[in-house]
């Protein structure tokens, strides 16, 4: 089995341990890490980064996520603590456990508990949480969560003409590399294109 398998089975089990957090929030942590790691993956392909590594931050970076719900903003470093326990037990070089790892700490708010040094591969890590908290299938979880459905009409416009301009302030946004940058725009611009389309036809509909 390789390191990859290995630690999205580590994942599973450490996450579905936890009989205080329900089903669906799991499976979301859980399908949120994997497609993290498809996007660390891609960014690894095109910058020549090491792969193998970054995919590994990427399925551990959340894995504290319900340890820490008391302070979320602490979870970055929390998953980082109980990352480096599982990765010592692979066949890694100890920098390249501590580079995963000082990724993982920092990718909330840009801190660790530990000394480390930012690379364009630990950065990664943030870089890719954000492009798939971004993407498609946030649109569907947001309005979902705020049960868009069941706003009116006027309530729905309003929550359009507030996160339509966000969304446009976050186009320039730079990450630590030209693949991270260039998926980052495509995600915002689908998401700015389909807000924009939906305050459309509730307007059409208005009329």
């Amino acid at each position: 089995m390789n390191n990859e398998l290995k630690a999205r089975g580590f994942l599973k089990r450490y996450i579905w341990s936890n009989n205080e957090v329900s089903e669906s929030d799991k499976r979301y942590r859980y399908e949120h890490s994997l497609r993290v790691a498809a996007v660390g993956r891609k960014i690894a392909v095109s910058e020549d980064l090491d792969k193998e590594a970054l995919t590994l931050g990427c399925i551990l970076h959340d894995v504290g996520t319900f340890d820490s719900r008391d302070n979320p903003r602490e979870h970055g470093r929390v998953s980082a603590r109980i990352a480096r326990e599982f990765l010592r037990t692979l066949d890694l070089p100890k920098k390249k456990v501590e580079e995963i790892c000082y990724g993982i700490a920092i990718h909330v708010d840009d801190k660790a508990d530990f000394h480390g040094e930012k690379t364009i591969l630990n950065e990664s890590i943030s870089d890719s949480d954000n492009i798939d908290r971004f993407d498609s299938y946030r649109i569907y979880d947001t309005l979902r969560y705020l049960r868009f459905h069941e706003m009116t009409v006027d309530e729905q416009l309003d929550y359009l003409n507030k996160v339509i301009p966000r969304l446009k302030g976050y186009t320039k946004q730079e990450f630590a590399t030209k693949t991270a940058t260039a998926m980052w725009t495509d995600n915002v611009n689908f998401q700015i294109q389909f807000y924009e389309r939906l305050k459309y036809q509730l307007q059409e509909g208005q009329i």
